[in-house]
């Protein structure tokens, strides 16, 4: 049960589940495409992200085992559109670091992010119109005068 028999794949390339739900299920997108992805980013030299998660592990208990992923991430709030994040990127992909965002949530937890909700409310507590300027606090924190203008007039991080 819950294994993947590669020799059963379909004219449309996707395998087929064995004990996901009763018998063979095709399954080529949704939750199977975001434990398929997650582990090609961390083991497939070929995959476009590789470089970045090559140092990610994805834990025992789901590497090899798309029924305990299934179960954990419906447990734990997976909802189509949804994205897997690590809440600590300097850790692998487990039960205990795992968690189901937005797109721009997860696009405010990555290495290479410029700001954070800190940063933003600082930034909103600064700017006054016509003595601390949009050009002045975008040097400040190294992001673009529109970003700054956004974030200012609620567009972006509107949660915080």
């Amino acid at each position: 049960m819950g294994k993947i028999n590669s020799r059963l794949k379909g004219k449309t390339g996707g395998p087929l589940i064995h004990g996901d739900r009763g018998g063979a299920k095709r399954n080529t997108g949704g939750l199977y495409a975001v434990w398929r992805t997650m582990k090609s980013r961390c083991y497939n030299k070929n995959h476009i992200s590789y470089h970045t998660y090559k140092n990610v592990k994805v834990c025992s208990k789901w590497i090899n085992n798309y029924v305990l992923f299934k179960e954990w991430a419906l447990k734990n709030g997976y909802k189509k559109g949804l994205y897997i994040d690590r809440i600590n990127n300097n850790s692998g992909y487990n039960s205990k670091n795992c968690r189901w965002v937005t797109p721009a949530e997860s696009s405010r937890n990555k290495r290479n992010l410029k700001l954070n909700a800190r940063a933003v409310k600082k930034i909103r507590s600064e700017y006054v119109p016509y003595k601390i300027t949009y050009t002045f606090l975008a040097e400040k924190y190294n992001v673009s005068k529109g970003h700054i203008r956004d974030i200012c007039q609620l567009r972006r991080w509107k949660n915080v």
